[in-house]
């Protein structure tokens, strides 16, 4: 071929024309080159590296002006609703006409032309360029492939109760699936997968016909959000009662509740529906069932507590609650319960005959604090205090030394006083020893033969007794008489 009326020796020259071989072909150059390098592999400008019925001389794109060169340039493959640009390097005029494509004509020399259905279409192309004028018509030049058809919106939002298992229906009818997910899915390729909801989470889906390679794919969501059913959990304000006392229930959940039924076997009220706080009575001791069912839009819960409230019985009182009780040393009485209908338990146990009976019996020895408790343990425990005040027995005579038997009612008598004291026999003298009174206790009353003596000393002897330990004592000594 013959082309040197290009090309000089000495410098770099932009090679944009047309030439004939020596063999007649009409050829295109397209680029830079530097004169007399030649290299011996071909690059069509548009090939991104495959050879082709190209040469390529140092920067220079040699192209022959044939349908197949031409062919080349408007071969596309797609998917439909995408477009496509005719790009190439040539220059002059064009007029393209584009089968299916929008626009269907163009005089650009590098058209973007978009197809909505899928199928193959024909490209035509007249191009007026420095080698004359060329006029083609492809019929299969551009292949649409199809999309997967949409069947719903591109995103679905599932409101889904925890644990359940739902079907998912694909967004789109394709030939192949491919579904991923953070929750369990029992198929991944499948059109109708079966989803176990456990967290939130979004659901994935690309569909494809033919080969994914292609890149004709469809992509939509499944927005999973996870509903809970509540819990019937509850709280008490007091589980351990007395008999004919009261307690309030109340919902503890955290989830939303639509229904609520509460069952109290054996309180008043025994059932109730649609509160979430009640307060309940038990009049009777004894030990009480609780029951609630409680749901909402994903589900119920029920809850069964055996046993779950202590009723107590109450025991009345029967006595003060503080009790003083005095007696003397070596006394023995028995304890009357200020308390009944609960059994009881004294402390301490020092001194008593029993401490889990109703009447101990007690030996005064020392002063002491009895405590009597009934219900012990139980929410209705009371109690009552007996302070035992212990009086010793030990001698305490008080003999006075001065009386004034003048029928005022004050100090009349002159006689021995004391606890446990009894005067065995009492003599009264006069200063010259003669008996002037004698008797087997009786108190005198400062007269001798009924007529009253002078005021002065007169001395006496008295025979006294221990009531309690029957100690006997004699004891002596001077009163003075005074009116």
């Amino acid at each position: 071929m013959s082309n040197t009326q290009y090309l000089t020796d000495t410098a770099w020259h932009k090679a944009w024309g047309c030439y004939v071989a020596e063999g007649g072909e009409r050829h295109l150059t397209i680029g830079s080159f530097t004169p007399y390098e030649e290299l011996t592999w071909e690059l069509p400008p548009w090939s991104n590296g495959s050879q082709g019925a190209h040469v390529n001389i140092d920067d220079v794109w040699v192209m022959p002006l044939t349908r197949s060169g031409f062919a080349q340039l408007v071969r596309k493959e797609l998917c439909e609703g995408q477009c496509v640009r005719f790009a190439h390097e040539l220059e002059g005029e064009f007029s393209w006409f584009f089968e299916g494509g929008t626009p269907a004509t163009s005089t650009l020399a590098q058209p973007e032309v978009c197809y909505d259905s899928a199928g193959t279409y024909g490209v035509g192309l007249v191009v007026q360029h420095c080698g004359g004028q060329d006029s083609f018509w492809f019929p299969d030049a551009v292949t649409v492939r199809p999309l997967p058809q949409p069947l719903a919106a591109p995103v679905t939002v599932l409101d889904v109760a925890w644990g359940d298992t739902v079907s998912l229906e694909p967004c789109v009818a394709a030939d192949h699936y491919l579904w991923t997910s953070d929750n369990p899915i029992d198929c991944t390729d499948c059109p109708l997968p079966a989803l176990t909801v456990l967290e939130p989470d979004t659901v994935w889906l690309t569909a494809w016909n033919g080969s994914q390679a292609d890149g004709c794919t469809h992509t939509c969501a499944w927005v999973v959000q996870v509903g809970y059913p509540p819990a019937a959990v509850l709280s008490a304000e007091r589980r351990h009662l007395c008999a004919g006392e009261c307690t309030t229930f109340r919902y503890a959940g955290d989830e939303p509740v639509q229904s609520l039924e509460w069952f109290f076997p054996g309180g008043q009220p025994d059932r109730v529906t649609g509160v979430q706080e009640i307060e309940v009575c038990y009049d009777s001791a004894g030990t009480y069932d609780l029951g609630r069912v409680a749901g909402n839009a994903y589900g119920f819960d029920t809850l069964w507590l055996a046993d779950y409230i202590q009723v107590a019985p109450r025991p009345w009182p029967v006595g003060p609650a503080l009790q003083t009780l005095d007696v003397w040393e070596g006394d023995t009485l028995v304890l009357e319960p200020c308390l009944e209908g609960v059994a009881g338990q004294w402390r301490p146990a020092e001194g008593l005959s029993c401490t889990q009976c109703a009447r101990p019996v007690v030996v005064a020895a020392e002063s002491r604090r009895y405590v009597y408790e009934a219900g012990a343990g139980t929410a209705c425990a009371d109690s009552c205090i007996y302070e035992l005040e212990v009086s010793p027995l030990e001698w305490k005579v008080y003999i006075p030394n001065v009386f004034s038997p003048n029928g005022d009612g004050a100090n009349d008598l002159f006689t021995a006083q004391g606890p446990f004291v009894e005067v065995l026999e009492l003599r009264v003298y006069d200063r010259w020893g003669d008996l002037l009174w004698r008797s087997n206790g009786q108190p005198w009353d400062g007269t001798l033969n009924g007529k009253p003596l002078n005021p002065g000393p007169y001395a006496w002897v008295m025979r006294l007794r221990h009531t309690r330990t029957g100690e006997v004592i004699t004891r002596t000594g001077v009163v003075a008489l005074v009116r």
